[in-house]
């Protein structure tokens, strides 16, 4: 079996003794190649999720979020890098391991600029959310900020009075209470 078409098939039979060495090397890469897939799958499943509930949260259907063209260009790049190497007379040839390089690269850029792009829209809601929801534009659209809240705390900040006269009665107890 190959790795993705970039290990030769030719080998019909089992590894002679003195090749231990690259049948551990063989074993390892596809361990780690298993590896690799398996938290990739699992690492995509947790975006995807946590990518639906972000747009569910701010009113809008979280699948079309979550799916996007990176996740269908990747596996394509993939498996015509395997069948490239499983059409190729000769599999080693600098010409066919460029392109295999060549078509796995444009995949994980494919997918990191699908991802990209889902959070770009994932930001606009978000933004879209805040200026109708709360009547003021989010630094996240690039607007200028009119938080109803400065993100600096004032004198006034620690007037309990000012904010809340129950809180201001229940200092009051306390301090009375500490001096008796």
């Amino acid at each position: 079996m190959a790795v993705f078409g970039s290990i030769p098939i030719d080998r019909s039979g089992p590894l002679p003794p003195s090749d231990a060495g690259a049948a551990i090397g063989f074993v390892l890469a596809n361990l780690i190649l298993v590896v690799a897939i398996i938290g990739l799958v699992v690492s995509g499943l947790i975006w995807a999720r946590g990518t639906r509930q972000l747009a569910e949260a701010h009113g809008s259907s979280g699948r079309s979020y979550s799916r996007h063209w990176g996740t269908r260009v990747f596996p394509s790049c993939i498996v015509f890098s395997a069948v490239m190497a499983w059409l190729a007379t000769d599999q080693a040839a600098p010409a066919v391991r460029s392109g295999q390089a060549a078509l796995r690269t444009l995949g994980a850029a494919a997918l990191v600029g699908g991802m990209l792009h889902s959070r770009a829209r994932i930001l606009r809601l978000i933004a879209q959310v805040n200026r109708v929801g709360a009547g003021h534009y989010s630094p996240v659209a690039g607007q200028d900020p009119a938080w109803p809240l400065s993100p600096t705390p004032t004198s006034d900040d620690w007037n309990a009075g000012q904010w809340d006269p129950e809180v201001l009665r229940d200092i009051d107890a306390r301090r009375h209470r500490d001096r008796t």
